[in-house]
């Protein structure tokens, strides 16, 4: 009798409670039915074509498997679009989480992970209207399994950063490939399932594999691109705006006489500015590019919106960041004095008497140190 009692009062509390929260919801919008969620979405006329691409996709058949609880989001046949991508289970599990999440448990900012392995951010506005990356929620059904929240348009779970990178078409090969060449594999024993054993008595495995990238998890600021947890900022170039600022680098170069020296240094500072300038550790919006100022990348490289441009207005909105194809480029004065330096740098661990034996090599030669004044056009 008193376990009954405690059961009873505690919930009478959690309804006392889950009222209130409910009561925040604008009733309008909100409709409770004693039904689940399959067998709603198989009997509701107007989410026909989304649940035929559940259905064909294997989403239906998952979902019966797992028996658990969802939150599902909706769109009417008339708006529904199964072609926003050629990846037909990638766009039906766009629309499935895990869990119930119900309007009294949301808040402004969250990201919510879909079956699709693609995060999806949560505003609230001022209003109490909720939207799930910028497309406002219209009807909010809620069912024993399950939220279901209708959308006024197609929500689409954007690629991540390395997806968008590996999608780039050979216009972009230059900015492309420099990531991706730095990509390492590396064979997962631990997840691999053996599978037999060879003539020679080796195990032979199912292989998994685990794919990183060191060169940007060693960067000043670490970071993981194959990551869902980050929150970046990628620009773009072409091979067109890449090529052109080497051939203006060169060029430069050239003028000083160093083009020996740049030729023997395939792999330099200057070859690598272009995209070791592209990352950023926090997404960046317009107004950061509009503003008269330097942006630091991850590897520590100077990105200054008054030289370099970006198409700020076409935002490339991704699962763990945002991108922009950049529209300017232009090598940095800082990024090739370091090969003046170079020379410099023999001539000041010379001595006092190599100095004097050498001088023959040189005309009306003086201090570099001294050469602040004549090195300002260059910075």
């Amino acid at each position: 009798m008193l376990f009954g009692f405690l059961f009873s009062s505690c919930s009478d509390e959690w309804d006392k409670h889950y009222s209130q929260k409910e009561q925040e919801v604008d009733t309008e919008n909100l409709i409770v039915l004693d039904d689940y969620l399959l067998q709603f979405m198989r009997s509701e006329p107007d989410y026909s074509a989304q649940y035929e691409l559940m259905e064909q996709t294997g989403v239906i058949q998952t979902m019966e498997n797992r028996e658990q609880v969802f939150t599902l989001l909706t769109v009417p046949n008339g708006i529904f679009d199964p072609t926003i991508d050629q990846d037909q289970v990638y766009v039906a599990q766009s629309f499935l989480t895990d869990l119930m999440f119900s309007p009294s448990n949301i808040s402004d900012g969250q990201r919510i992970l879909m079956w699709n392995g693609k995060y999806l951010e949560i505003t609230i506005d001022q209003h109490g209207g909720i939207s799930f990356n910028g497309t406002r929620v219209t009807k909010i059904i809620k069912l024993n399994d399950s939220y279901i929240y209708e959308l006024e348009e197609m929500v689409f779970s954007p690629r991540s950063l390395i997806e968008v990178i590996e999608n780039l078409s050979d216009e972009y090969s230059m900015f492309r490939d420099s990531v991706l060449v730095r990509n390492v594999k590396t064979f997962d024993k631990e997840n691999s399932l053996p599978i037999g054993v060879d003539p020679t008595g080796n195990t032979v495995y199912d292989t998994v594999w685990i794919t990183t990238n060191p060169y940007f998890a060693e960067a000043s600021h670490k970071t993981n691109i194959f990551s869902e947890g980050i929150n970046v900022t990628m620009l773009i170039p072409s091979n067109e705006l890449v090529q052109a600022s080497w051939d203006r680098a060169e060029a430069e170069l050239a003028a000083w006489n160093i083009t020996d020296h740049h030729e023997a240094l395939p792999d330099s500072v200057l070859k690598q500015w272009f995209f070791r300038a592209a990352f950023f550790p926090t997404k960046l919006t317009r107004e950061d590019f509009v503003e008269d100022q330097d942006l630091k990348s991850i590897f520590g490289e100077q990105w200054r919106t008054s030289v370099q441009k970006v198409n700020h207005d076409q935002p490339i909105e991704m699962s763990n960041g945002v991108a922009y194809y950049v529209t300017e480029l232009k090598t940095p004065k800082n990024v090739m004095i370091w090969r003046l330096k170079d020379y410099f740098r023999h001539y000041m661990r010379l001595s006092a008497e190599q100095k004097e034996q050498y001088a023959w090599y040189c005309d009306n030669l003086t201090d570099p140190t001294l050469w602040t004044n004549r090195m300002e056009p260059y910075m």
